[in-house]
């Protein structure tokens, strides 16, 4: 057991790195598309971060729908106590928790992952401080050893059980895994492919879409491009570097006069 002035060190550092932090960070904007939490109340952001661990669960056991882009207005912000993903969130964690504590003799790695998964995710969960992002699932690797542990802990009690019909399972499942791997690799094959794949896996970004007009500019697909940077603008009116591109291209389809007004609303 930890004394309690060992305890007390601990936290002093971490309160330490909270106003290191804090002076490190002062005055840097970051832009509202990327960290949408950063203009939304206390209350809304502990409601959305709820509501996105609960995603984060969900994407680790079931892997379909994954998306490079979660930022503004992909995932809106939650400020009800009423949302699902919230209501879920108060139902997962405390039984999670119960769970853990109840068989922390018989299977001690239940509360092993319960406790290291807070630990690894409460930094970068929104909930301690607003961070970088509403949601990144690069964000999870770390955290998701400790899910791996659990299912790890299901699977062998599952071929315990089942015995040859137990490894059948586990090896479709491991194969079906793979398979949603590979294939999610392909996303990063050039930026085109990348950039399409973005919007539409967050088709309510406004950063994806104006990622995916700067690749149709960039290819020479002016009219597709502009339907993308008017979408991205549609999703988030206040999206400077949108309406900067937007300029661009109506100055590259020989309209000046339009740009200039354009470039204009980018200024304001």
């Amino acid at each position: 057991r930890l004394p309690i002035r060992a305890l007390g060190v601990y936290a002093a550092v971490t309160l330490g790195w909270y106003v290191i932090r804090s002076i490190a960070i002062a005055g840097i904007v970051t832009p509202p598309e990327t960290l949408p939490l950063a203009e939304a109340t206390t209350l809304t952001r502990l409601l959305t971060a709820a509501h996105i661990q609960v995603k984060y669960l969900t994407l680790q056991v079931l892997p379909f729908g994954l998306s490079s882009d979660y930022s503004y207005n992909q995932i809106p912000f939650v400020t009800t106590f009423f949302d699902l993903g919230f209501l879920a969130f108060c139902v997962v964690v405390p039984s999670s928790v119960w769970l853990a504590w109840k068989f922390r003799h018989a299977q001690p790695v239940l509360l092993l992952s319960v406790v290291g998964y807070v630990v690894l995710f409460a930094p970068a969960s929104n909930f301690l401080l607003p961070i970088g992002t509403i949601m990144g699932e690069r964000l999870a690797y770390a955290p998701s050893m400790f899910i791996c542990m659990v299912l790890g802990l299901g699977a062998s009690r599952m071929i315990d059980y089942l015995k040859q019909p137990g490894m059948v399972v586990y090896g479709i499942l491991l194969v079906a895994c793979g398979a949603l791997a590979m294939g999610r690799n392909a996303t990063w094959a050039d930026l085109d492919i990348f950039a399409t794949t973005q919007v539409q896996n967050a088709p309510n970004s406004a950063k994806a879409n104006y990622g995916a007009g700067r690749a149709r500019h960039r290819s020479g697909d002016l009219d597709a491009a502009a339907a993308l940077y008017e979408k991205a603008l549609k999703i988030k009116p206040d999206y400077a570097d949108a309406w900067n591109n937007l300029g661009v291209l109506r100055r590259d389809q020989g309209n000046p006069d339009l740009a200039a007004q354009l470039y204009l609303k980018a200024i304001s």
